[in-house]
């Protein structure tokens, strides 16, 4: 039994009432998920949201009731020492799910009412609802479904939250991952820090796991790579990363081996204690930077980037051990109060950088 839909109804038209601040969580999703603004679709992505969240979200109060009774049901038959009286275990159990779903009414209830929106439920999900166990414990209201479920999704971590969006991405790497398979990527990136027009990349993955980076900001696909080159040749086997939301095209590779040797492992593990997720196709360099006062208190405030290996030379210089890549996405926002002193190359770049920048203010519009 499920939410009472008309059973001719392959789409419905629904009214979804939801705070501010979901509302601002989710069209900020929308911009950065699909980045393309061409092919942002507001209906599509609640949509989609619902479809790959519903049967991990607690508002699915049925749904996870039923596997806290399983999970319990499971753990007193292990140990049967303590559950010695199987029908006062059952009956214990049971008390508790029943407390976890007053415990969900109750913070259901809580929830504001803010801004109401209409949007399309598309034809699977409108079957999803029509088979929902959820319909009685929201008095058969679909839009006080929906609103918990969003509700809930706004409360999420941006990685948990990208990862839903993508989950059919993370899913394929996990698929590949578990048959030693290699994957075919395509992904664009910009031409440069200053130039937005995009280009394709594509590689082939050997992937070793997924992993979201310590910020809980986004989640990567962590592999030894190859470029396939425009005339298709290969280039050389390099330990990477790739962002998930940057990932355009992915498939397994059936026929292709993915299989990592311990030796090959240990090596990504290593790296992964050096280095970000995100930089972990770069090389390590040492970076020297000079700091002013006013520098030194936004390295002490801005942790999201900053390299996870440095020493201090003396009250205003540190050397970083970071990637020349990791080097610029943290440094450059503290413009003249961080100085790049070595390498000579990446203090060039900084300058290059910075000059481009004021040109583009000293252009007459």
């Amino acid at each position: 039994m499920g939410f009472f839909i008309n059973e001719i109804t392959y789409e419905l038209k629904q009214h979804l009432n939801l705070s501010e601040k979901t509302w601002d969580i989710i069209y900020n999703d929308i911009s950065d998920f699909y980045g393309e603004e061409s092919k942002q679709s507001f209906s599509g992505f609640l949509n989609k949201i619902f479809y790959n969240y519903y049967e991990d979200a607690d508002a699915s109060v049925d749904i996870r009731a039923n596997k806290i009774k399983e999970e319990l049901l499971s753990l007193s038959s292990k140990h049967t020492s303590i559950f010695s009286d199987k029908e006062n275990a059952e009956k214990i159990i049971d008390l508790f799910t029943e407390e976890y779903k007053k415990k969900m009414r109750d913070k259901i209830s809580a929830y504001q009412k803010g801004l109401g929106k209409k949007f399309r439920v598309n034809r699977q999900n409108v079957e999803l609802l029509r088979d929902s166990g959820s319909c009685d414990f929201y008095d058969d209201s679909i839009g006080s479904y929906l609103k918990a479920i969003f509700e809930e999704y706004a409360t999420l971590t941006p990685s948990k939250r990208e990862s839903i969006f993508f989950k059919e991405t993370i899913d394929t790497c996990h698929f590949a991952i578990s048959k030693h398979n290699k994957l075919k990527i395509s992904l664009k990136q910009r031409l440069s820090n200053t130039n937005n027009e995009a280009y394709t990349r594509r590689f082939y993955v050997a992937p070793y796991t997924v992993l979201t980076d310590k910020n809980g900001i986004y989640n990567y696909l962590i592999g030894v790579a190859e470029e396939i080159k425009g005339d298709g040749t290969l280039g050389d086997k390099r330990i990477s990363s790739f962002r998930i939301s940057r990932i355009k095209k992915i498939s397994v590779m059936s026929s292709m081996s993915g299989f990592l040797s311990h030796q090959r492992i240990d090596e990504i593990e290593k790296e992964l204690k050096s280095k970000s997720p995100q930089y972990m196709a770069g090389d390590l360099v040492d970076v020297e930077v000079k700091f002013t006062s006013k520098g030194l208190e936004l390295f002490e405030r801005q942790l999201y980037l900053r390299p996870n290996s440095f020493e201090r030379l003396d009250s205003t210089r540190f050397v970083f051990h970071c990637t020349e890549l990791q080097a610029i996405h943290y440094f450059f926002k503290f413009g003249r109060d961080a100085c790049i002193i070595k390498p000579q190359e990446l203090h060039d770049k900084f300058r290059l950088y910075y000059e481009e920048a004021l040109n583009a203010y000293n252009h007459d519009n």
